[in-house]
């Protein structure tokens, strides 16, 4: 954790003095952002939580309850790229104090997102982002583009906004280290995180994978999203190597590799309780992080922790830069659909954005825990040492009903149901609001349980599976009523 032995933050080019003003965007400040990242496969897979076992509660790294597997199926957590185990891998529960935070409503109508805009919480100049954006009138294939568009932007505001608060808790507590600094910075630090989850299913344009196979982006995508959060390609040994390295010292974090950067880091960094490092005995990270005095190691934290949080807020910036400013400006191309070889790809392309529901909802971070995904690439679950993955689904969903729904509070707006309806397939736009409903009030109730219950994860794998079957198999592929095609990271998926 970031404590003991506080110190101001250095003065220098490399760290930005954490009073800076804030105003309510700052989206066009002329910052070069690099749009190249460093990326590389998690070694390990962990285990799935009933692959032998039942789950149980205990106590992760950090004081958080997460989920544990006791039986035939292995240990509780499998080693991660430096070979160290990770308590707490093999499963995951979330603080019902952070569940409620998110859910300002019973029954599926809370806020679109964590906490309302972009006021309050934890400290620094609140962004007024106003209402979540709500597209009124007829459907068009472009206004439900715009739709998304400006939903996106606001999220984004939303998101930039938290950033900020989390980069200013996080330069306190360097400052004062105090249990209570800690506990800011947390709690930023969670508030953050259950914004970004929203963007999670905001996976196109600049933010998305150019990779094909990936299906996400492969005409406007950059990358740009595994810079600020790459789960689950992700891995502890990697924070390390950059606490010890200090290569953000002199080069920023260009150098630093999608695994250890970004929210991910800084959760390790706040949350983690453990003294020792995730990367192999033999190893030299491993080996200088057990000859360095505390107070230096702890400093040394604290540096990166400082760099970490400011890149974050570099990242989102400069992710909106590349949609509002300059002649090659995302946001008119993606409306015009000038981006795109015709305007179908483009319509593809944001309904792709729904699929992350499939993958990593349905499959990584239910279907592990659950017992029905048993080979994927993920080295570790969410949130493992913060606790609260179940609500990082509560906010996946949310984020599901402001592309398919509309951007709303509740709902309001244009969305893919608008278009199913025009195109005369009511029973269809319907049936997946329906399937939302009950899969988004089963998260709630799985993410408010002290101690979630094997039972109630796969429940919820099952209620969101009903809705992504939905879109598999009548939403998108070679019956889509909207003559969308099936993304290749899905094509052939039976499950």
């Amino acid at each position: 954790m970031l404590a003991g032995g506080g110190r101001a933050p250095q003065s220098s080019s490399k760290h930005r003095h954490w009073s800076r003003p804030h105003s309510a965007f700052r989206w066009l400040l002329a910052l070069g952002v690099p749009l190249a990242c460093s990326t590389e496969d998690p070694v390990e897979n962990y285990l799935p939580a009933r692959a032998g076992g039942t789950l149980s509660a205990t106590t992760a790294p950090g004081g958080t309850a997460a989920g544990t597997v006791s039986g035939s199926g292995g240990s509780a957590g499998e080693a991660t790229d430096g070979g160290a185990v990770d308590a707490g891998a093999a499963g995951q529960a979330s603080s019902s104090t952070d569940a409620v935070a998110t859910s300002s409503s019973s029954g599926g109508t809370g806020g679109s997102s964590a906490g309302g805009t972009g006021g309050g919480g934890t400290g620094g100049t609140p962004s007024d982002c106003g209402p979540a954006p709500a597209a009124e009138g007829p459907f068009t294939k472009e206004r439900l583009r715009a739709a998304a568009a400006d939903c996106a932007l606001h999220h984004y505001c939303e998101f930039e906004g938290r950033a900020h608060r989390l980069e200013n808790a996080i330069a306190e507590h360097a400052v004062k280290a105090t249990d209570a600094s800690r506990a800011h910075a947390q709690s930023a630090w969670r508030e953050a995180m259950q914004s970004w989850q929203i963007l999670e299913v905001f996976q196109f344009g600049p933010l998305a994978s150019a990779s094909r196979t990936a299906g996400k982006d492969g005409f406007q995508g950059k990358g740009l999203r595994d810079k600020i959060y790459a789960w689950p390609v992700v891995a502890r040994c990697r924070v390390d190597e950059q606490v010890i390295g200090r290569s953000f010292v002199d080069r920023g974090m260009d150098g630093a590799l999608i695994s250890g950067r970004g929210l991910y880091a800084l959760e390790t960094l706040l949350f983690y309780s453990g003294a020792d490092s995730a990367c192999g005995a033999s190893t030299p990270t491993s080996q200088t992080w057990q000859s360095l005095a505390s107070t230096t190691l702890e400093a040394y934290k604290q540096d990166y922790a400082l760099a970490a949080s400011e890149d974050v807020v570099d990242q989102i910036q400069g992710l909106v830069r590349t949609w509002t400013t300059g002649d090659d400006a995302f946001y008119p191309k993606f409306v015009s659909a000038s981006g795109y070889p015709n305007e179908q790809e483009a319509m593809n392309v944001l309904a792709w954005a729904l699929v992350y529901l499939e993958k990593e909802v349905k499959d990584y971070k239910l279907g592990i825990p659950a017992g029905y995904t048993l080979v994927a690439p993920v080295s570790e679950p969410e949130a493992p040492y913060a606790g609260g993955g179940y609500v990082n689904v509560v906010q996946n969903l949310r984020g599901f009903r402001s592309l398919f729904q509309g951007c709303g509070d509740n709902g309001e707006g244009l969305g893919f149901d608008d278009w199913l309806i025009e195109a005369g397939h009511h029973a269809l736009a319907a049936d997946i609001r329906a399937a939302w409903q009950t899969a988004f009030e089963t998260a709630e109730k799985l993410a408010l349980a002290s101690t979630p219950s094997a039972g109630a994860v796969e429940q919820t794998y099952l209620d969101v599976k009903a809705l992504t079957d939905l879109l598999k198999n009548e939403l998108l592929g070679t019956g889509s009523p909207l003559n969308l095609d099936l993304p290749d990271s899905v094509a052939g998926d039976t499950d």
